[in-house]
């Protein structure tokens, strides 16, 4: 089936201060600041604009946007294998930061946990580690781990990145067949994830300012610290874009500017 979430500025600072670590050592220069992946022939739902006034942090600078696309065989193939960079030697900067890159094993356990604790049990396969795909970037922040299942005539897609994820979702047709746009969200998150009815029931507010044919709606709330208090959903009337951020148990165990793998 694989081809290949205003906090308090101590909050703010916990999930994205701190200086940047650099790009590991030894690898191919690979850059996703500049340019998006190459995307794969079949793809779920359209980016958003990079330039929607969404109010989430890093949507420009993150390239968040960028996070529902399906990546080429040849961009996936280019990444592979991955490398185990968790031995290398940090340089100065990076070498003052508590996080350290992810041994290869760490990664994939943790990518698993979330899938598990996210999706309801249908959509968890029996060997869920063989739907990973890690793509692995010159800079480790920007490493992450994508993977696609399907159960009940419903695909879900989803991208992992240390601190926060990406899910797309195309539903079976008859799920949200006849429903208004502000509904679709509601009824794919029952049908998926394993607090979709918490997710279902949070108030929505409209964004203004999306393309024709696509309503985007963001959290009423400032952003809760359980990782089903979704940041922002968008709809194309068939499938559904999700960003949230990965808090493990109500807290901030990584931050952004975290490296992974």
């Amino acid at each position: 089936m694989v081809s290949a979430c205003l906090v308090l500025a101590a909050l703010s600072y916990a999930l994205f201060g701190g200086a940047l670590p650099a790009g590991a050592q030894g690898q191919q220069a690979r850059d996703l600041s500049d340019a998006a992946p190459e995307a794969a022939p079949e793809q779920w739902i359209a980016p958003l604009p990079d330039d929607l006034k969404v109010p989430m942090w890093g949507w420009t600078a993150r390239h968040r946007a960028r996070w529902v696309i399906w990546p080429s065989d040849n961009y996936i193939a280019a990444r592979q294998p991955p490398t185990d960079r968790a031995g290398l030697p940090p340089d100065e900067r990076e070498a003052k930061r508590a996080r350290r890159i992810e041994p290869l094993s760490a990664a994939r356990a943790d990518a698993l946990w979330w899938l598990r604790a996210m999706l309801r049990p249908e959509f968890v396969p029996d060997d869920p580690d063989a739907q990973l795909v890690l793509l692995q970037e010159e800079d480790p922040r920007e490493s992450s781990v994508l993977s696609r299942v399907e159960a009940n005539g419903t695909q879900v897609q989803v991208r992992q990145f240390r601190w926060a994820l990406c899910v797309v979702i195309k539903p079976d047709p008859a799920l949200v067949h006849g429903l208004a746009p502000e509904a679709i969200g509601p009824a794919v998150f029952r049908a998926v994830f394993s607090k979709g009815n918490q997710m279902a029931m949070a108030d929505a507010i409209a964004v203004p300012g999306a393309p024709a044919g696509i309503t985007v709606y963001r959290g009423a709330a400032a952003p809760g610290r359980l990782w089903w208090q979704w940041q922002l959903w968008y709809t194309d009337g068939s499938a559904v874009g999700l960003y949230m951020v990965r808090y493990d148990g109500g807290q901030l165990t990584v931050g952004a500017d975290d490296p992974w793998f």
